[in-house]
């Protein structure tokens, strides 16, 4: 009976252990997409990082080559931690779907401040980090996008 009943509490414990995961704690397999042969508008999601604070994900074409639904062409890619910081950047993507260049960094404190950045990119991935102070807690974070299958991939 001892057995049966320590079975059954550890069977109830870890079913109540699975529900309260957070359902927000998935970052890193979700992204934005945004395909490059076909859409032409701003494209915007929402999702939480692993503290449960909201992020926003942003691709924007910014060029006038764009409106012709063509690959080529500047998009600003954007990132907002609703727990305290924006970043943005462009990356000009060429007609063989690689960067050429990714430039005009703008981050932004909105709690805290931006201790340091870098921008660096490679023909398919550009990648901006930082260090963001809020009191006596720095933490690092990322934006990155990527080009894979003509699709222009932030996370």
């Amino acid at each position: 009976m001892k057995k049966f009943f320590l079975s059954f509490l550890s069977v109830v414990l870890l079913s109540l252990s699975i529900y309260a995961t957070p359902s927000y704690a998935q970052t890193d397999d979700q992204w934005l997409e945004y395909d490059l042969a076909t859409e032409t508008g701003t494209k915007e999601f929402r999702t939480f990082d692993e503290n449960g604070e909201e992020l926003i994900l942003s691709i924007e074409p910014v060029s006038e080559l764009r409106q012709t639904r063509l690959s080529a062409g500047t998009y600003k890619v954007s990132k907002k931690s609703a727990g305290g910081w924006e970043a943005s950047y462009n990356v000009r993507v060429n007609q063989n779907n690689c960067f050429i260049s990714a430039n005009n960094l703008n981050l932004k404190a909105l709690k805290g401040s931006i201790l340091s950045s870098s921008l660096n990119y490679t023909s398919k991935k550009a990648t901006c980090s930082f260090k963001h102070k809020v009191g006596i807690i720095t933490t690092s974070a990322s934006v990155v996008a990527t080009i894979s299958s003509g699709k222009l991939i932030v996370k």
